[in-house]
C-alpha cells in the first residue's frame, strides 16, 4: 500500500504500518535445507496484524488469505 493508502485505511495509526521489503529478511530456520525467512521487523514481535484482501481466484479458489497467515510455535 502506498503512504496515502495507509493513511486513508489506518488514519492516526498509519505510522504503525510497515510495508514488506524483500531486502530486509532474516533466516529463522530451515526445512529440508530450504531457508525460512521473515521480514526483519517481524522476527522479534509477538503479534502481527496483516491487512490485505481475500478474493475469488479463477483457478485456485481464493487468493491472498494464506499469504497473510503465519503460525509460529515456540
Amino acid at each position: 500500500m502506498s503512504v496515502e493508502e495507509l493513511a486513508a485505511a489506518l488514519g492516526e495509526h498509519a505510522d504503525l504500518a510497515v510495508n514488506h521489503d524483500p531486502d530486509r529478511v532474516v533466516e529463522v530456520g530451515r526445512v529440508e535445507d530450504c531457508p525460512m525467512t521473515l521480514f526483519e521487523p517481524l522476527a522479534g514481535v509477538d503479534l502481527v496484524c496483516s491487512t490485505g484482501v481475500v478474493e475469488p481466484h479463477q483457478y485456485a479458489g481464493l487468493s491472498g488469505g494464506a499469504l497473510h497467515t503465519l503460525l509460529v510455535e515456540g
